[in-house]
């Protein structure tokens, strides 16, 4: 895994393009990374032409604040030991928007090798609207990824037993992929996309793929139905209208073990209406990414 440090740009307002994932840097000349740049934005915007996308942004209130605590460590540490450190950060947010990250995962956690967990994409799938399950894997997941496994996180019965819930929280479903072959193949050629190393277009695919989603079941008009958490390897990102807390005793994540943890408490007005959209941005340690405040995180 490239693991520079800082290697990569936080994130953009909802439903927006992120910051390039790292797929031009060192390994191009000048000249190759400026046509690069210029064949992925057109890649990008033929796309978004494509969902009747518009870049309009329109400032809705004033945040109130952010809190952050986290910790990097050389063994894992179970979740639980994030939460009380998460509690103390209630007066930096208003209870309408928590997440937490935890990157550095234990395979055998998860239900998979280590080199699945080290060479496949974490997709992780939020549905607000249960029942589109079958119908966004139909048409965004398996017709172009291969998937070592998947699963849909635990959670707790009852909702409001759990302190610091603002709204029902939204089932969450986990796939280990990686990009077909032959799609991948097809993705590079439609953008001409020849001279970046086949890992770097599989980011870019990955992201696209991410950003359709969203645009399709969350950031368009109309109903927010379901929306892609983070995508990247060896990396869970959830989120909650709530505190960051509550997502340890909601998804039952407390022995769930990482080498790195990240709540997030933060005072977003969007999360108000009952959609776990808080506009989290965050910059890991040692692994380059991407996040839009409604998901896609890129990870490598």
């Amino acid at each position: 895994m490239n693991r520079n440090l800082f290697n990569q740009s936080s994130g953009v307002a909802s439903g927006l393009w992120p910051d390039s994932p790292g797929v031009i840097g060192s390994r191009h000349s000048l000249d190759t990374t400026r046509e690069l740049i210029k064949r992925l934005a057109g890649s990008r915007k033929r796309l978004a032409e494509s969902l009747n996308y518009s870049p309009s942004i329109r400032k809705e209130a004033e945040e109130g604040g952010c809190g952050v605590v986290g910790f990097c460590c050389s063994e894992p540490v179970p979740g639980r030991h994030i939460y009380e450190p998460s509690c103390q950060m209630h007066n930096r947010g208003n209870g309408k928007g928590g997440g937490i990250a935890a990157v550095g995962l234990v395979p055998e956690q998860l239900g998979v090798s280590r080199e699945v967990l080290d060479s496949h994409y974490l997709l992780h799938v939020a549905f607000i609207d249960t029942k589109l399950r079958r119908e966004i894997e139909e048409q965004y997941i398996t017709p172009f990824f291969d998937i070592a496994a998947s699963a849909q996180l635990d959670k707790v019965a009852d909702w409001k037993s759990v302190p610091g819930l603002e709204v029902l929280p939204p089932d969450v479903c986990r796939y280990f992929v990686r990009v077909k072959p032959l799609v991948l193949d097809a993705f590079i050629a439609k953008n001409h996309l020849q001279q970046l190393e086949r890992d770097e277009a599989e980011d870019e695919f990955v992201n696209q793929n991410s950003f359709s989603l969203n645009q399709k079941y969350y950031a368009s008009l109309g109903e927010k139905r379901a929306f892609v958490l983070s995508h990247g390897r060896d990396i869970m990102i959830l989120k909650v209208v709530g505190y960051a807390e509550a997502i340890v005793k909601y998804y039952k994540i407390e022995e769930l073990c990482a080498t790195n943890g990240l709540p997030i408490s933060v005072s977003p007005p969007r999360a108000a209406s009952g959609i776990p959209a808080a506009p989290i941005r965050l910059r890991p340690l040692t692994w380059r990414w991407c996040t839009t405040a409604t998901s896609p995180i890129t990870i490598r």
